[in-house]
Formats: C-alpha cells, sequence, structure tokens
C-alpha cells in the first residue's frame, strides 16, 4: 500500500528529521555502554567482529547492563536513571576522545539543524 503525503511542506521534513535525530542521539547515548564492552571484549580476546556483529553485541550488551542497574537498585526507575546517567556521561566521554574538544562536528550538527 502506498501512501503519498501531497500536502507536506518544508518545515514538516525539518521537524521529522529533527525528532529522528533526536531519536537516534538517544538509542546511541543508551547503548554506549555495551558498545565500550563489546570494544573491551574484542580488544581483549583478539577477536575481529563485522559491524553487524558489533552491533548486536553493543546492544546485547547494554541491555544486559540495563538489567542488572533495574534489578540491584531499590526501584526499577532509579536502576533506569542511573543507567541513563552512565550512558550519557559515558557517551560524553568517548565524543571528547574521539574528536577532542574542537567542535567543528558541534558547529555542524546546530548548522543542520538550527538553520
Amino acid at each position: 500500500m502506498e501512501v503519498i503525503y501531497k500536502n507536506r511542506t518544508k518545515r514538516d521534513h525539518t521537524v521529522l528529521d529533527a525528532l529522528g535525530g533526536v531519536v537516534i542521539f538517544f538509542a546511541l547515548v543508551a547503548i554506549a555502554p555495551g558498545a565500550l564492552v563489546t570494544v573491551a571484549v574484542e580488544h581483549f580476546f583478539g577477536l575481529r567482529l563485522e559491524i553487524g556483529q558489533r552491533w548486536t553485541f553493543a546492544v546485547a550488551s547494554s541491555v544486559l547492563i540495563a538489567c542488572v542497574f533495574c534489578l540491584r537498585s531499590r526501584s526499577g526507575w532509579g536502576g533506569a536513571y542511573v543507567y541513563m546517567l552512565l550512558s550519557t556521561a559515558l557517551a560524553g566521554t568517548l565524543l571528547v576522545c574521539h574528536f577532542g574538544f574542537h567542535a567543528e562536528w558541534a558547529a555542524a550538527l546546530l548548522a543542520t539543524y538550527l538553520p
């Protein structure tokens, strides 16, 4: 079934693109601990994983870590909150380690989403 959107404006596409970017950003932040664990295991055991295997193990590791945080806390929401704080801090640290303190990537992101 084909859906045709004839009355969409450029503004609608911009809002949808920005929303998609935010969702992708939060998804990447949420799997940061699993990605770090996957890279550590890969280097420790000398494995060469393909990109699909890396993503699969990163997501699985992140879900496992999040479950452990939720089960070990007094309330599930408290564990989820601590996990998201850890994920955000880890993602920020990884971004700084990869890009350094140069603001080129941030400027490009803002230029894309804030015309």
